[in-house]
């Protein structure tokens, strides 16, 4: 969907939506602390993840549009590399919030330091405006959410990029979901704070 409308409303003002809606998302994720409900929760992170694919859709491909042909693949692996770092590096920042102030911190802290960059994207956003789709302009008309999806599923590469990044995220997630559990099972910490600081250096 984010992919569509970029050709209508440009990449950078739907990633500052996008990632408004983050803001709101990790807000609530916080606020699940107090309402002591996992649906809340669940509900905030859906939303956070829903949010996060204005980025991975608009971004990449502006990248490949605008970076130096001899750095395209230093900007992307940087980009790409973004998502493991952060998620390593989130897990020792979680435990320490965990500790000292309370886990719901951890979010809100997150969407305050966010609100001045999603201010930026907005003010750069008129500097780019939305893309030309080329089918658009061989057969005149815009295509179709369902065209386009048909367009880029009968590409080989989008194909295999987009297994192998959700094999990625796949393991990630598992590791992010159940490794702290597996060394406290193994008996190697006591507390969780310990073994998701550990956890998250040895992925780092």
């Amino acid at each position: 969907i984010f992919s569509h409308l970029i050709h209508t409303y440009g990449r950078f003002t739907l990633t500052g939506i996008g990632c408004s809606i983050w803001i709101v998302a990790v807000m609530l994720s916080g606020s699940a602390y107090y309402s002591g409900s996992y649906v809340f929760l669940l509900f905030a992170r859906i939303l956070s993840g829903l949010a996060e694919a204005s980025m991975q859709c608009a971004i990449p491909p502006w990248i490949q549009k605008t970076a130096p042909a001899h750095q395209k693949g230093l900007w992307l692996g940087i980009f790409y590399m973004a998502i493991p770092v952060g998620l390593a590096l989130g897990y020792a920042y979680s435990s320490i919030c965990s500790e000292s102030v309370g886990w719901q911190f951890a979010f809100f802290f997150e969407g305050f330091i966010m609100v001045p960059f999603v201010i930026y994207m907005f003010l750069v956003a008129p500097h780019f405006p939305p893309d030309k789709v080329k089918v658009e302009e061989e057969e005149g008309a815009h295509p179709t959410i369902w065209q386009e999806i048909l367009i880029v599923c009968g590409r080989p590469v989008f194909l295999c990029f987009c297994m192998a990044y959700a094999a990625q995220s796949a393991t990630l997630t598992g590791l992010s979901t159940f490794g702290s559990s597996f060394m406290m099972g193994l008996g190697y910490f006591d507390k969780e704070s310990q073994a998701s600081t550990l956890f998250g250096i040895v992925i780092s």
